[in-house]
């Protein structure tokens, strides 16, 4: 098992990340051929020569491919297109140098690991290359944080932000409809399916939501101090013309802990907190309604309006009834008063098959608050 850190620091920061726009000044074909020899766990070197290639190394030999992973650092990608003539150069940069990333890195930490994981492919690898005008291509920024109840308690906040994400920002080839996928555990023996991660992407840009307290125990890390659950909410930027426009360039020495917390929050507020809002708001709208024309049609109403709640969830996969807590505002909107109140708590007396509903308004409001607040 791995030691982690007994504290997290619970803020928007940056994980993992694609850049580009290094030069390679020299490389040691003495240290590099040995690394290829070496067959040393987790790392592992692809080369591939070419006479044709700009990109030598110091015995005269061209490269026309490089391939290094490390779990030191990432994966290392050094190439030669004969046909463009043109050298690309990328690397996958991971934010430790031991696979772990619970807990994420300011800018300056981050442009602080850019630094270390180029010194050490010149001390290991004998590659040394010039690293000033570094550019980002991918993104990750992130914010993890502890949850008041178990992870699984919040499925439904999680679907309900997948499912009511905007369709202009995420439909499927502008035809208006949203795609999202989820990750369960199932557990035969315990008879039951646990969320563990939803996610939903465009071209341009990812959004995914998982349990890192299951990822610490699939990883067979130490657990923290503090043991409640946690939760990571996380935007991957794949087009870096989204952070051009955001930051005005895509240099890693452009970046800033405000402008990532602009970013992030821009984009939260955007894909999760506007569209929670209208719907809920027009939810409780419909869920009046419904709730006034049972009154009206049946003497022991509340039975029939579950039902057909229930009924409606399971047709379209989309709630009607979020949350038993909204009612307290339905009776409020049905003209209740003073006895709204007394009326709430006799109609959750009769819900004894519904509480696998109540607080769910409250988990969603818990997630913005976490977010909006780091």
């Amino acid at each position: 098992m791995e030691q982690l850190e007994n504290e997290l620091r619970e803020r928007i920061g940056i994980d993992r990340s694609v850049v580009f726009g290094f030069d390679i000044e020299r490389i040691s074909s003495r240290i590099l051929y040995a690394k290829i020899d070496s067959h040393v766990e987790g790392r592992y070197v692809d080369l591939a020569l070419s006479p044709k290639s700009p990109v030598k190394m110091d015995n005269g030999e061209g490269i026309s491919r490089l391939t290094i992973k490390d779990k030191q650092v990432g994966m290392v990608t050094i190439k030669y297109d004969q046909k463009a003539d043109e050298v690309t150069n990328k690397l996958k940069l991971t934010i430790s140098s031991d696979g772990n990333n619970l807990q994420n890195l300011s800018a300056s930490e981050y442009q602080q690991r850019v630094q270390e994981v180029f010194s050490y492919l010149d001390l290991v690898y004998g590659i040394t290359a010039d690293y000033d005008n570094l550019r980002i291509k991918e993104l990750e920024l992130n914010a993890t944080f502890f949850l008041a109840e178990k992870y699984e308690q919040y499925k439904d906040p999680i679907l309900m932000i997948m499912r009511n994400a905007p369709a202009k920002r995420f439909s499927d080839n502008g035809n208006n409809l949203v795609k999202y996928a989820t990750w369960y555990q199932a557990n035969l023996a315990a008879q039951e399916d646990k969320l563990e991660t939803a996610l939903i992407k465009n071209k341009s840009i990812e959004l995914k939501i998982y349990n890192k307290s299951r990822w610490l125990k699939d990883k067979h890390y130490f657990p923290l101090t503090d043991n409640r659950d946690l939760m990571r909410i996380e935007y991957r930027i794949m087009d870096s013309r989204l952070l051009q426009t955001h930051f005005g360039d895509n240099l890693v020495t452009s970046l800033s802990d405000n402008k990532i917390n602009e970013m992030y929050k821009k984009y939260f507020i955007r894909d999760v907190i506007e569209p929670w809002k209208k719907w809920h708001e027009k939810n409780l709208e419909e869920l009046t309604e419904m709730a006034q024309r049972h009154r009206i049609a049946e003497k022991h109403w509340v039975s029939f309006f579950l039902r057909e709640a229930r009924q409606y969830t399971a047709t379209h996969g989309f709630p009607v009834l979020f949350d038993l807590a909204d009612m307290r505002q339905v009776f409020k909107r049905m003209g209740d008063g003073k006895n709204a109140g007394k009326k709430y708590k006799r109609f959750l007396s009769q819900a004894i098959y519904e509480r696998d509903l109540l607080g769910n308004t409250g988990r969603m409001e818990e997630i913005i608050n976490k977010i909006m607040n780091l």
